[in-house]
């Protein structure tokens, strides 16, 4: 290294002339100024380390998002897969009837698919019902079933028909039972032993069977024979017309029996307290009354039951079908949201004609509705009823476009 020019003297004499340099500051104003920025430079590095963690935790956000987002679409797409695998597949002959009972829903299903495509990360709680569940409601709130008995219940079978006072012995309810088709022979004694194993307290009814009398078939065609072999008085007693009207309730369903003949002991003709001598009565297969409703308790069944009184006009009689009777087991047949604007009359056929604030739904109450409707019209005499201006086209089993035969006796029975 080279030597300095200057002698070590010479330095410090040079140093001598320089102008006097005097810091004013004093001494604490000194420590602050050089302790802050110690301070700061410190701070500055402790939350470097911070700032880096909070970075890699946001990374690691991201990256895991993504990923649970990979899986749960690989996982979409390998259900959507697996469904249209099954789909492909044929049906075993165990999945067949389930795949008959789940076809309305399926529809439903394909309808919404498109919806479903577009939000595949939506939660599980959009996806429908089970088509088991939608099954199982649709049969609880099903509405009940006809309860009469039509034309073709009677293709095969014989119907029977019992007309059972009610427990104030005010009306009489008939009550039919369905059984294997029979000549008159066999439906008399079959007739007789319904008689004897009916329980009528099982319908809310009077007990009143079996008749203390005997019964035969005429010997006129059409006609059914009651012999008293003790007398009337200890088959009926004093009330005539009670046990008159039990016989034309019962018989007058019978298309084949349109009288009832009398005898005493085998021998023609009964003598009567207040009717005299009768030799027969003929049954009025038209009596023209009012169709009501009768239920003795909520246990009991509802059972449609004419009415005591006679109406001159199918108008007449259905005003009757829709008064509410309170506190009494007899009451409306007829819903009150149920208005008719006409019945039209021709030969054998009804018309019904709905006002146009009538809106027909498939439930219990306009079922039963449309079922006194049609027994009112077998009442007048009609065999077919049609009916117009409806809003719906079927009403349970019934094709309301159609006309509709009446029903051949009501509340059947097994």
């Amino acid at each position: 290294m080279k030597r300095s020019q200057w002698s070590d003297q010479e330095i410090e004499d040079l140093f001598k002339k320089l102008p006097n340099v005097q810091d004013t500051r004093n001494p604490e104003e000194i420590y602050k100024q050089i302790s802050g920025r110690v301070k700061r430079k410190k701070l500055a590095v402790k939350w470097i380390p911070a700032i880096a963690a909070a970075a890699a935790l946001i990374v690691f956000t991201v990256l895991s998002s993504s990923l649970l987002q990979t899986n749960s679409s690989d996982q979409i797409a390998s259900d959507r897969s697996s469904a249209e695998k099954a789909a492909s597949e044929p049906p075993t002959a165990e999945k067949k009837e389930e795949t008959k009972q789940s076809e309305p829903v399926k529809q439903e299903s394909d309808s919404k698919e498109p919806q479903l495509k577009k939000n595949d990360n939506n939660s599980m709680m959009e996806i429908p019902a089970a088509p088991q569940e939608k099954q199982t409601e649709t049969l609880l709130t099903a509405p009940q079933e006809l309860t009469s008995v039509f034309p073709a219940d009677r293709s095969n079978h014989t119907v029977l028909t019992l007309g059972i006072p009610d427990e104030q012995l005010n009306y009489f309810i008939p009550v039919s039972y369905v059984v294997n088709k029979m000549d008159e022979a066999g439906r008399l004694d079959a007739l007789k032993q319904k008689m004897t194993d009916v329980i009528e307290q099982s319908f809310g009814l009077s007990d009143f069977y079996p008749l203390n009398v005997e019964i035969a078939a005429g010997t006129n065609p059409g006609t059914v024979n009651i012999n008293f072999p003790d007398g009337i008085t200890n088959a009926i007693g004093d009330n005539e017309m009670f046990f008159m009207n039990a016989l034309s309730e019962t018989f007058r369903y019978d298309e084949e029996i349109s009288k009832v003949s009398f005898s005493t002991n085998g021998q023609p003709g009964a003598e009567f307290p207040h009717m005299g001598m009768l030799q027969e009565m003929d049954i009025d297969k038209a009596p023209k009354r009012a169709i009501l409703v009768y239920q003795l308790n909520p246990q009991s069944p509802v059972l449609f039951v004419p009415s005591y009184n006679s109406y001159e006009t199918v108008a007449a009689a259905f005003d009757e079908m829709k008064k509410i009777t309170k506190g009494s087991p007899v009451t409306a047949s007829v819903d009150q949201s149920i208005n008719v604007a006409e019945f039209r009359e021709s030969g054998e056929e009804l018309t019904v004609i709905f006002a146009q604030n009538t809106q027909l739904e498939y439930s219990t109450s306009h079922m039963r509705s449309i079922e006194a409707i049609l027994l009112l019209a077998r009442d007048f005499g009609y065999k077919y009823v049609l009916f117009d201006n409806s809003n719906i086209q079927t009403i349970g089993s019934l094709d309301l476009s159609k006309k509709i035969p009446v029903p051949v006796a009501p509340n059947k029975t097994s």
